[in-house]
Formats: C-alpha cells, structure tokens, sequence
C-alpha cells in the first residue's frame, strides 16, 4: 500500500499532522505523528472526525485553508452573496450590493498557562466532559453545546500574534463565563466547585430578577457565575 502526504502542521513539541492519501484505494484521511519523546507512534484519523469535532487548532486551520484553495469563486469562498447589479440610476451609475453572511458565537475560548490542569480542573469542579484535547496540549474543548468553551495555551497564543496578556499574567478584566444548574441542583453545583478548588467570590444569592446566582474564580483567576436559568421574558 503507497501512501502519499503533505504535511498540514507541525507543533512546537514536534507532533506533526499531515493530509494522506491511500493510493490504492483513494482513502483520504488526516495522519498524526506524535513527537519522538513521546513514542512516535503515527495514527490515522478520519477526515469527518478530524473535522467534525469542532476543533479549531492551528492543524484544523490549514486544512481548512486548503480545502478552501479548491473553491474558485472568492465571493463563494468568502460566504459573501452578491445581489444582482441594479439599473443604472439618474447619474448612469451600476451599484452592486454585498450581503455580508451572518455570524453565530461559536467558542468562548480562554487563554491559560496548562490547558491539560485546567480541562481537569472543569470535569473536577464543574462536571464538565472533555469534546477535544489536542495531542499537544496546546488546545482543548469541553462539551458545552452550541457554544464551546475552549481553553488555548499562551504559547499558541503567542505564535499566533494575537495574545493580550496584561502584565504579571494576570486574566483580563471583565472576563467571566457562567454555567447554568437547575434550581433543584444550583445548591450541590456551587458545594462540589468550592470542593474542587475554586475560590469563593459571592456566594449564591436570589437576585430580585428571581434568578440565584453566585460567583468563584478557577486556578487562572477567571470568573465563572454559577446560576439557574434566567426567567423567559
């Protein structure tokens, strides 16, 4: 069996994902090498899986870059619709309308030191399952529904130009994510987050909108608000 490659990325700690082809049989699929201190072991996954995580590390990006070079019409590739030219108004001039495409909030994505401690820290604390751990470390996703919470590392970050870090490491201010419990569950939710190590900041109170909310900070120093669903208006 021949198997042709192209490399998609290669991480700082040398785990490398390549696009591969079965030249047999045509079989496409994404080929991951783990670094060499970690076995080398190579592993093969499924495009769709690959893709169908939700995952949007630096590997999953250049894939879809290069899934995006077949598309030859730049309004296409780029989500845009173009109406169709209006006539040509009192001064002779042809408009020509753009609809930008709407955008939905997909990840709330947090910017940390170990991404490996604090996906622990959020199954330990908050019952929050894993959805996607990058092999190195680098990224990671819980399952949260149609909004991810992610966590990325700084070095990624980093290599990617966009970091705000104030100085010290400190988080941002203003940044808080909230997690919603039933009313029956609100009380045990807020007990087993202080169990697991997060610090108290306000503890659940009855707020004069009838919504019970409180507030504790995880290993980073982020704000997370406990609450029960907000009452439909």
């Amino acid at each position: 069996m021949g198997i042709e490659t192209r490399t998609l990325y290669r991480s700082s700690n040398g785990d490398r994902w390549h696009l591969a082809r079965d030249t047999e049989s045509g079989r496409v699929f994404v080929q991951h090498e783990a670094n060499p201190s970690s076995g080398g072991r190579v592993s093969e996954i499924a495009v769709d899986a690959f893709l169908g995580t939700g995952a949007r590390g630096p590997e999953h990006q250049e894939l879809l870059r290069l899934i995006g070079t077949l598309v030859e019409a730049p309004s296409q590739a780029q989500g845009i619709e173009e109406a169709p030219p209006r006539q040509p108004d009192g001064d002779g001039v042809t408009v020509t309308v753009t609809t930008p495409p709407a955008l939905k909030l997909g990840w709330t994505i947090l910017h940390v030191a170990d991404v490996a401690g604090t996906v622990a820290f959020y199954e330990r604390a908050f019952g929050l399952e894993r959805r996607f751990v990058d092999p190195a470390g680098e990224y990671a996703e819980m399952a949260t529904g149609a909004t991810v919470l992610a966590f990325a590392a700084h070095a990624l970050i980093d290599r990617l130009g966009a970091h705000d870090r104030p100085a010290g490491g400190a988080p941002p201010h203003g940044t808080e994510i909230a997690l919603v419990a039933d009313a029956d569950a609100i009380h045990a939710a807020w007990e087993r987050a202080v169990a697991a190590g997060a610090a108290a900041v306000k503890p659940l109170a009855v707020m004069p909108w009838g919504q019970t909310v409180g507030f504790v900070r995880d290993p980073n120093g982020f704000l997370v608000e406990i609450c029960t669903p907000a009452a439909a208006s």
